[in-house]
């Protein structure tokens, strides 16, 4: 487990330097990390029926996400192409990659406060009209988050640690 974790730390700090020099990922990251993704899940329940269910729930989420911004452009522009316009196609497939991290309500957890924390700084440090390399964003707050969970024994996949 411990060499896998080593993996997705790396590939994800890959993406971010990535994602902030170039504001894109290669390609070749969004499968390596799902397949990297979906080890640290299988290693983490024992059970593939649950990381099946949770990363259908995950994923539908994430799909749910892209529709509500596709509406809303659509409302407030008229144009319902959004891809690499309003949001890069990086994005919601970084969102797909790490799907499998987290139990449904962890992946709500940290989509928020994800959100919110890159939206914060790209208000008080960037200036709001430049693009926002939010796959990058997300790649460090993942890489908090997975480091400080793992150091204080915490799982994403576990409810009944948060009662």
């Amino acid at each position: 487990m411990a060499l896998v974790s080593i993996m997705l730390l790396s590939l994800l700090f890959y993406a971010a330097v990535e994602d902030f020099r170039h504001l894109g990922i290669r390609w070749v990251v969004f499968p390596s990390l799902f397949i990297i993704s979906l080890a640290v899940c299988v290693l983490s329940l024992d059970s593939i029926y649950m990381a099946i269910k949770y990363i259908t729930i995950n994923v539908s989420i994430v799909f749910f996400q892209y529709l509500g911004v596709v509406f809303y452009v659509f409302i407030k522009d008229g144009d319902a192409n959004v891809i690499n316009k309003k949001i890069g196609l990086g994005d919601f497939l970084f969102l797909i990659a790490i799907s499998p991290l987290f139990h449904p309500v962890f992946f709500v957890i940290f989509l928020i406060a994800a959100l919110i924390l890159t939206l914060w700084t790209v208000l008080f440090l960037r200036g709001v009209n430049k693009p926002i390399p939010l796959a990058g964003y997300l790649s460090l707050m993942l890489i908090l988050a997975y480091t400080v969970c793992g150091y204080f024994s915490f799982s994403f996949y576990t409810i009944n640690t948060l009662f």
